[in-house]
């Protein structure tokens, strides 16, 4: 009775000299001190368990150490070791091992910083989706109630599919074959006879003669714009790379110091703002209402085996952007001579029937050489390049939605139709080099352009085409907009991000919101709708080798994420195109983040850094299928261990609630706390299935299952060399050499048809 009434204290501390002590029977349990002679104490008429007596017994090898390990590697081991605890008790360890205090350590820094990085963007996309979103790319001045009012219309635009876009049902592709080739159409992307045209066109201005290769008005080519590689004085800007060469007599090629800066030819285009241009953006300005300066841009939309459909919904919006014709053209560039399983004819001629008023007769253009990406002799790859403008859908086909006349726009645009050499005419797919290279087209061009460089026959066809077209010089296109054949955007959205690009020199590139249009098609489509959403909120887009590859050139320059811009696309709905496709999204990633990881001149120091940043993006990338196996795990024993694993169950919470929350404060739209649920509850997908199928396919380079070609091997390696390049047929030249050659080629044909049609008057007989 007297114990009983005894009050506690605290606890009795032992240091690990006194429980090591010859003598005594200490042993360790969970940091408290059992004492395990006090077992003498007990009735000798009890049985101990077995396990107790080989705790106890003579010799015991836990006398004098921590036994908590032991005791805690199954279930019957620790009910023995709380039943110690209870019965043998005498106080606790006075310090902690050095193991559990770097455990202690680890978990409360992890905890932390974690925690710490998850609160941060949360905060961020918090600020910038109440503070930031709404004023960039703002076009004109804007109330509450229009801000509102098209919240209303883009939600109504996203949610109803009224163009019927879904995915392609089938996902194989024919190539051409002789009777798709032979027919009018098809007959003019091959074999053809080429006459050169002349480079006057009547609707190209008379201008004032200047001295100045770029726009003079424009604030990404001004000569001592930071948007320029060089300044005016050749001095080097904050930011930016200059590589010249040592001997003295070398020429330095720069935007402000082009080769052909004094030749007549340059002199009749690029004076500056011109009186058309003027007039131009005050009928913008008065038409659109829009506040920030206009930008020449090209709308680049590259393309394989996509149909009619597809292309069509993705070429009507952008001609149909809310912004002047005058200012914009479209710049479609087929991958290749390629008929889509479905399609009665190649994409490349589904496309030229969207174009009309074409400048040169398309039996009369002939193919160019220009040196791709790829290796061995399909370095050496030709283009056709066709300039005309864009034609709406006049047909009856209730398949094709029709664009009403008075909102039609004459909007310029060029098709390049990579076709191949004759030595692959019969090929599967002729011409067929990649999406990267045909971007890489558009942007060896622009490089030979403002540097004045040796330019080869389709860049100076392509540039010529552009000049006749729209009577502006190449450069003064400043911009380009790259779009998949399968997009659609808003018709604001052009306009909002040139408006970004207009009023900050510094913005390099950004990109908007991407939408999903087929999301009720599937339970794959359903999946999809949450992942790009949660991306644009707290990713901020998506890195991709083009943004890394510009960010490490110009790691002081901005990439922006503008949300007003907003465009929809079709997501795979199988399961089998969704793995192929995330298999190759997953591994890019990777290697992606590689190479951010390496680049020392991002902002922030330590771990208040882009950089580290990027290092935990990918090892959460990379542990992916690991940290699902062990969130389960983790929820599981939350019902059975005691004590409850207090943080690591605050982290999940944080990393899993956090964007829910986030989408209720910014979107204020039960329909996306729904679609959030359907993601959560495929976060075994997402986290485990495709991670670990991209991590087992690692050294798969194929293009996957999104576009299969029929007679074409499985694993088949596109990057595979094949024979040796030969480069004795690209001819290269700089615009100006190019357009004397020209001129001088059609002066001699003119004048050999004269002495054919007239001898005696030639020879004077």
């Amino acid at each position: 009775m007297a114990l009983k009434e005894l009050s506690v204290v605290g606890d009795i501390y032992y240091n690990w000299t006194d429980i090591k002590e010859l003598g005594t029977s200490y042993m360790v349990f969970n940091g408290n001190v059992l004492d395990l002679s006090r077992l003498r104490y007990l009735t000798p008429n009890i049985p101990l368990p077995s396990q107790i007596a080989q705790i106890v017994g003579p010799g015991s090898a836990f006398i004098g150490r921590d036994a908590t390990y032991w005791l805690s590697t199954t279930a019957d081991r620790l009910k023995v070791g709380k039943c110690l605890t209870d019965v043998l008790k005498v106080g606790v360890v006075d310090t902690r091992t050095a193991g559990c205090l770097i455990s202690d350590f680890v978990l409360s820094l992890s905890f932390a910083v974690i925690l710490g990085v998850v609160l941060i963007r949360f905060l961020l996309a918090l600020i910038f989706s109440w503070f930031v979103s709404w004023n960039l790319g703002s076009i004109r001045e804007e109330t509450d109630e229009d801000r509102k009012k098209r919240e209303e219309q883009v939600l109504e635009w996203e949610m109803n599919n009224t163009e019927d876009m879904h995915y392609p049902r089938t996902d194989s592709i024919v190539f051409a074959s002789d009777d798709i080739l032979n027919d009018p159409l098809g007959s003019k992307l091959r074999n053809s006879y080429y006459e050169n045209s002349i480079l006057q066109s009547p609707v190209l201005p008379r201008l004032a003669t200047k001295h100045r290769f770029l726009s003079s008005h424009s604030v990404f080519t001004q000569p001592n714009s930071p948007r320029s590689v060089y300044s005016y004085n050749g001095s080097k800007p904050f930011g930016s790379m200059i590589f010249t060469d040592d001997h003295a007599h070398s020429e330095v090629s720069s935007p402000n110091i082009p080769y052909a800066l004094s030749t007549r030819f340059h002199k009749n285009f690029e004076p500056g703002l011109s009186t058309a241009d003027s007039v131009a953006n005050m009928q913008a300005k008065t038409e659109y209402n829009f506040n920030f300066n206009l930008i020449h841009t090209l709308m680049v939309v590259t393309c394989y085996s996509e149909g009619e459909e597809g292309l069509r919904n993705t070429l009507d919006s952008l001609a149909n952007t809310d912004y002047p014709s005058t200012h914009k053209m479209l710049l479609i560039i087929c991958d290749g001579v390629i008929t889509g399983s479905g399609n009665t004819k190649p994409t490349p001629d589904i496309v030229l029937s969207m174009m009309k008023d074409d400048l040169v007769p398309r039996e009369k253009v002939q193919p160019c050489s220009y040196i791709a990406i790829a290796d061995g002799v399909k370095r050496h790859n030709k283009a056709k390049v066709y300039a005309g403008y864009y034609k709406y859908n006049d047909s009856n086909d209730a398949h094709f939605t029709t664009v009403p006349d008075e909102k039609q726009q004459h909007v310029p645009m060029i098709v390049i139709v990579k076709c191949g050499t004759e030595a692959e005419a019969k090929d599967k797919k002729p011409g067929n080099r990649g999406k990267r290279d045909s971007q890489i087209i558009l942007m060896n061009t622009m490089q030979k352009i403002f540097y004045g460089e040796r330019m080869c026959e389709l860049e100076y066809q392509l540039c010529k085409a552009i000049i006749k077209l729209t009577g502006h010089h190449p450069g003064r296109f400043e911009t380009c907009l790259m779009v998949d054949a399968d997009t659609k955007i808003y018709p604001d959205s052009l306009a909002r991000m040139i408006a970004c690009m207009s009023r900050d020199p510094y913005i390099m590139g950004l990109c908007g919101e991407t939408k999903i249009a087929n999301k009720g098609d599937s339970w794959v489509t359903a999946i999809q709708v949450d992942t790009l959403h949660k991306k644009n909120l707290l990713l901020l887009g998506e890195d991709r080798y083009l943004t890394t590859l510009m960010i490490r050139t110009f790691p002081k320059r901005k990439m922006v994420f503008v949300p007003q811009a907003i465009c929809k696309t079709v997501v795979p709905d199988t399961f089998r195109v969704l793995l192929s496709q995330r298999r190759r999204w997953i591994n890019s990633t990777v290697h992606n983040l590689l190479e951010l990881l390496l680049i020392r001149d991002l902002c922030g120091t330590f771990c208040f850094s882009m950089q580290f940043v990027v290092f935990m993006e990918l090892v959460g990338t990379v542990v992916l299928p690991a940290a699902i196996l062990f969130t389960l795990y983790l929820i599981v024993i939350s019902f059975i261990v005691k004590p409850v694993p207090i943080i690591p169950l605050i982290l999940l919470a944080a990393i899993l609630g956090l964007p829910a929350v986030l989408i209720s404060l910014t979107t204020r739209k039960m329909v996306y706390i729904g679609w959030m649920c359907v993601y959560l509850l495929s976060l075994p997908i997402w986290n485990f299935v495709l991670p670990a199928y991209a991590y087992w396919h690692f050294d798969d380079f194929s293009w996957g299952q999104t576009r299969v070609v029929d007679g074409t091997e499985k694993n088949e390696d596109h990057s595979k060399r094949e024979g040796e390049f030969n480069s004795k047929g690209i001819i290269m030249k700089r615009f100006d050499e190019w357009h004397r050659y020209e001129m001088s080629t059609m002066k001699d044909r003119h004048i050999s048809a004269m002495a054919r049609n007239y001898p005696n008057a030639y020879y004077g007989h």
